[in-house]
């Protein structure tokens, strides 16, 4: 057979395949998450840096500055704040003990109390001031002030329920005398034999008014 008809018969018949190495699938490419839109986080450290600054006092110079990256990695790993009325929440008590521990209180909240006074006489006379915020303006600290110093000076105890308290309960020895709760912000004026009075936040000279009219004593705002 000629060399001719070879190369026919061989194309005829077929030549033969060469392996071929297959085309690898290219895996997918992935796509990272997007990363945490935390534009909010700036809002929320202006408002913690306000709430925390109890009021009437003066921070230390740079304070915010030391403080604000704390509060960034707090807010970041807590986006349940990004909503301004969750967040509204810490407001009352972080001046009082900071964002943190607001948070936890919150998450965890300790059951309220009742405050056990003593009766210091057996015709007892007391006024207690109570608030059940736990960050109080200046102006109430001044004023709770005067109202104790006029208290005392004639002779009716003075005490103070924060808002840890729910009620008070006054005693006398092992005896309970009187108990009352406690809403809001105010004064609750206790006397023997008469049912308790109550008088609202307000400027002294009108709490003393009502004392006065309450104990039948001359109550006056100091100088």
């Amino acid at each position: 057979m000629t060399p001719l008809r070879l190369l026919l018969a061989w194309v005829a018949i077929g030549c033969p395949h060469r392996p071929t190495t297959p085309v690898p699938t290219p895996s997918p490419v992935a796509t990272p998450d997007p990363a945490p839109d935390f534009a909010w986080v700036d809002q929320a450290i202006g408002d913690a840096l306000e709430w925390e600054e109890m009021p009437g006092t003066t921070m230390p110079e740079g304070w915010a500055e030391e403080r604000s990256p704390q509060l960034r990695a707090f807010f970041e790993a807590h986006p349940e704040y990004e909503d301004p009325r969750t967040r509204e929440q810490l407001a009352d008590l972080s001046c009082a003990m900071g964002i943190e521990d607001a948070h936890d209180r919150l998450t965890n909240p300790e059951p309220l109390a009742t405050l056990e006074i003593a009766a210091a006489a057996e015709d007892w006379k007391v006024i207690v001031a109570y608030s059940r915020d736990w960050c109080t303006s200046d102006d109430w600290a001044w004023f709770t002030n005067d109202v104790s110093t006029a208290a005392e000076a004639v002779g009716v105890q003075f005490e103070y329920a924060g808002a840890r308290y729910s009620h008070i309960q006054l005693k006398r020895g092992e005896t309970e005398v009187a108990t009352h709760a406690l809403e809001g912000q105010g004064y609750l004026m206790l006397r023997a034999g008469k049912e308790p009075g109550v008088a609202g936040h307000g400027l002294v000279s009108d709490v003393l008014t009502d004392a006065s009219d309450f104990f039948d004593l001359p109550m006056e705002e100091g100088e």
